[in-house]
């Protein structure tokens, strides 16, 4: 069934057309263009980075043995002075910086910049995918709603990078969120940033020391959403990362429960802020920023040709398609305020593949999914979702979008096995 647009639209081509401006679209973004395809990437904010930028999440976590635009990243920041070291001193003897996990995202932000610059790809900012023109299970235009108007992207091939699954959605696809036995998805966040605690202020290191730390508030009256508090120092001198606040059960498909808990998100940062000036030693704290950005931990989950499961993860499970090799734990948050329970069921992950097939939504024939919404249940996705194995699912789906747009045809006739290939040969070890 064909589906027609009803609103007037400057028509523009390309080859790729990436929805999403997180680190998985910016990665798609990358790779198409550097395969030599005319590339445009519809970012519905105002910045990239996604929840590592606008959700002031300042650590790139899985990290380790990562080629690619990951190594990319990291280099460029290291050699700025821009990352810090997650834990133990942060200077060497020298007095030179420890470089490390933690980021200062500003940097971040304005190599993305300039790196989709040097590249030629278009970078449409306060742009919205809102409605997608489809023809026998394919995507043949794209309504983009900007502040100028609305515009009408055609390409050969889409991506989905944007986290929520929205293009994916709007596709027609099918998806799932939130745990098998509740429906309830992983709490959203709000962070942020501050300044004005001691210098030797311990940070909390572990379970342990958020949960000592929660208790402390809580016997001086300061109630807090969270089930732990998260306070560490950012890759800035003097600065703090703080996160407080959970928003439990809010669905990625209700728009207006995502704005009531950003709201709620941003004034409980303030209001706890305001009352721990009362603590002894946090008398001079000061909120430098609040997230621009709800933290969304669990969106749409998009069924596809391959799903990861928990039986996957837990069993180190490889395939002949690999495009990452991910070492991160089972990271279950509360689901709501009570949860104590084992979500990892008693087991470890062991290091499994994201396999290409994971990329492959079910239902549209023309689009690839990259980053926390490739195909997978709610354990897997727990994995799987942080940075280090989000960048190599852009990286995987903008390559093979290029390939398709240069060579007519469609993604699943993309040989995996070509795609691990490309992956090994950019450094990722697999």
């Amino acid at each position: 069934m064909k589906h027609n647009f009803f609103l007037p639209a400057t028509i523009i081509q390309y080859d790729v057309v990436i929805s999403g401006g997180g680190l998985a679209g910016v990665a798609a973004a990358v790779s198409a263009a550097r395969q030599g395809a005319r590339v445009a990437l519809v970012e519905s904010g105002g910045e990239l980075g996604g929840d590592i930028t606008k959700g002031f999440v300042p650590q790139l976590l899985d990290c380790q043995d990562k080629g690619g635009f990951v190594a990319e990243i990291f280099d460029h920041l290291n050699s700025g002075g821009h990352t810090r070291a997650r834990r133990g001193a942060r200077y060497d003897e020298t007095g030179s910086k420890i470089p490390g996990t933690m980021i200062e995202t500003e940097y971040l932000k304005s190599f993305l910049d300039k790196t989709l610059r040097d590249l030629q790809v278009e970078v449409y900012y306060h742009s919205l995918a809102s409605f997608a023109e489809l023809s026998e299970e394919r995507i043949t235009a794209l309504l983009v709603t900007t502040e100028g108007g609305n515009l009408c992207f055609k390409a050969h091939t889409y991506v989905d990078a944007t986290g929520n699954g929205q293009l994916a959605a709007l596709a027609g696809c099918e998806y799932e969120f939130g745990h098998p036995t509740t429906g309830s998805p992983q709490p959203a966040s709000m962070n942020m940033l501050v300044t004005g605690l001691p210098e030797d202020f311990p940070q909390t290191e572990n379970n342990a020391d958020k949960a000592k730390l929660k208790q402390v508030f809580e016997e001086a009256g300061i109630h807090v959403s969270a089930n732990e508090i998260f306070l560490i120092r950012s890759a800035i001198d003097g600065c703090w990362v703080l996160s407080v606040n959970y928003q439990y059960d809010v669905p990625p498909d209700d728009p207006l429960a995502l704005s009531q808990a950003t709201r709620d998100g941003r004034i409980e940062c303030t209001e706890v802020a305001d009352a721990m000036r009362k603590l002894p030693g946090f008398e001079k704290l000061d909120i430098l920023l609040i997230s621009s950005h709800l933290g969304i931990r669990e969106g749409r989950r998009i069924k596809g040709q391959y799903r990861l499961t928990f039986e996957d993860i837990t069993q180190g499970h490889k395939f002949d398609d690999a495009i990452s090799l991910v070492r991160f734990s089972i990271d279950v948050h509360a689901i709501d305020a009570a949860d104590k329970r084992d979500h990892g069921q008693g087991k470890r992950a062991i290091p499994y593949h994201i396999p290409y097939r994971a990329l492959l939504p079910l239902g549209c024939d023309n689009l690839l999914l990259a980053g926390r919404c490739i195909s997978g249940d709610f354990y897997a996705h727990a994995s799987y979702r942080v940075v280090g194995n989000v960048i190599p699912t852009g990286e995987a789906a903008g390559f093979a979008a290029a390939y398709c747009a240069r060579e007519g045809t469609l993604p699943g006739n993309v040989d995996g096995k070509a795609v691990r290939e490309y992956m090994e040969s950019l450094g990722y070890q697999l």
